[in-house]
């Protein structure tokens, strides 16, 4: 399990993954498993063992946060790519991402050449 704090995530997944066949209900090893994950890549994947971890102890600080580092990464992705269509096409007024996450959306005026953003959510 120290493969992972070696910088080695493809190690510590398969150390993860082991320890979670043993003892499923280990709150550190979903939220290690989710930590290699991110190291990976797997974006998708880690948000549900941060969820898993934090379904088996709400408290867990770690796990809390490296789902707000992730879900606050996504977030900036999102808007940037949303902002990239919006001076791409100018002549849609409105563009819109959400699908039950935050709803950005993104107005560029040619005239002034400034994108306006603004942020939506829904509860």
């Amino acid at each position: 399990m120290i493969r992972l704090f070696q910088g080695d995530n493809k190690g510590g997944l398969a150390d993860y993954d082991k320890a979670l066949q043993y003892d499923p209900l280990d709150v550190y090893s979903w939220n290690n498993r989710a930590q290699a994950k991110v190291g990976l890549g797997d974006k998708k994947d880690a948000i549900a063992d941060f969820r898993k971890a934090l379904e088996l102890r709400p408290d867990h600080g770690s796990a809390r946060e490296g789902m707000q580092r992730l879900v606050a990464r996504e977030g900036a992705g999102r808007l940037r790519r949303i902002i990239r269509r919006a001076e791409e096409n100018p002549d849609r007024s409105t563009l819109r991402a959400g699908r039950g996450r935050p709803n950005f959306r993104a107005r560029h005026t040619p005239r002034s050449g400034r994108t306006v953003v603004g942020l939506e959510c829904r509860g």
